[in-house]
C-alpha cells in the first residue's frame, strides 16, 4: 500500500513539472512515449501475459480480460493515439468563457 501512494505522490509532482512545459516539449513527450511503446511492443506483450494470466485466475470475466488483453494491434493503436494528439492544438491557455461584471471587472474562465 505505501508503495502506490509513494507513486500516487510521484505522479503528482510530476504533473506539476509537466504543467511547466511548451507544447513542443509536450508535443515531444507525447512522440517519445509512441516510439517506446512501438519499441517495447514484445516486452509489453510479455508483461501482459502475466496480467492477464493472473486476471483469468482471480475469475474476472471474459470481457474484463480483454479489455486487459494488449496485443500488437492495440499497442500500435495507442501509439497512433499519441501522434494523432500531437497534431490537435494545445488546450492549454485557452479562454473558454469570458465576461464582464457589472463593477467593469473583467473575468475569464482559462484552461489550464
Amino acid at each position: 500500500m505505501e508503495e502506490i501512494i509513494q507513486l500516487a505522490r510521484q505522479a503528482r509532482e510530476a504533473s506539476w513539472e509537466a504543467a511547466k512545459l511548451t507544447t513542443e516539449q509536450k508535443n515531444q513527450v507525447l512522440l517519445k512515449a509512441a516510439e517506446r511503446l512501438l519499441d517495447q511492443q514484445a516486452r509489453i506483450a510479455a508483461e501482459n501475459a502475466k496480467d492477464l494470466e493472473a486476471a483469468e485466475a482471480k475469475g474476472l470475466s471474459a470481457a474484463m480480460v480483454d479489455r486487459l488483453r494488449l496485443n500488437r494491434a492495440r499497442i500500435e493503436e495507442m501509439a497512433r493515439g499519441l501522434q494523432e494528439v500531437v497534431q490537435l492544438p494545445d488546450p492549454v491557455g485557452q479562454v473558454t468563457k469570458e465576461w464582464t461584471r457589472p463593477n467593469g471587472l473583467k473575468v475569464q474562465k482559462v484552461r489550464i
